[in-house]
């Protein structure tokens, strides 16, 4: 088994630059990058971090999911495809760090009233983001939270 540690456990803290120093200089093996903004989403910042790094396995990215993973879901066309092409720089990053994971949330559930959720839908945009990211190596994983949609046993079964 490996342990790991995010530097999404430094955010507010620390830059990922930052974090990423930290981890480097207390000899941490594993991690996973917590991109902290739209900047960071691209192979450019990725390639910043890499000095950062230093012999730190960067198993796993991860976003600040309400500034992309909900719209990728949007049931507006413009939105959803400004979502994706944020999504493919995210990717870009990822495969710049080695990164073989991308730690994923899906869609929110913010409103407290009742929702009914399109699972075909769901189901279809899903594999477009499973695609993309099969595309650059890295596999998509589900993170469960309380205010996303699989916040509940027998999500995916639907």
């Amino acid at each position: 088994m490996k342990l790991g540690i995010s530097t999404a456990s430094l955010f507010g803290k620390l830059s990922t630059e930052d974090a990423l120093r930290f981890f480097k200089e207390n000899k941490v093996e594993t991690a996973e990058v917590f991109l902290q903004s739209f900047s960071e989403y691209n192979k450019k910042f990725a390639k910043k971090l890499i000095k950062k790094v230093g012999k730190t396995d960067i198993h796993s990215i991860h976003v600040l999911t309400t500034q992309l993973e909900p719209t990728l879901y949007s049931l507006n066309k413009v939105a959803q495809k400004d979502s994706f092409e944020i999504l493919e720089g995210v990717l870009k990053a990822g495969k710049a760090l080695n990164a073989t994971h991308y730690t994923f949330h899906g869609g929110a559930l913010f409103k407290k009233t009742p929702t009914v959720l399109n699972f075909q839908r769901i189901g279809e945009i899903t594999e477009r983001i499973i695609s993309r990211c099969n595309e650059y190596g890295i596999t998509l994983t589900y993170e469960n939270v309380h205010w996303g949609y699989y916040n509940y046993i027998g999500f995916f079964n639907e």
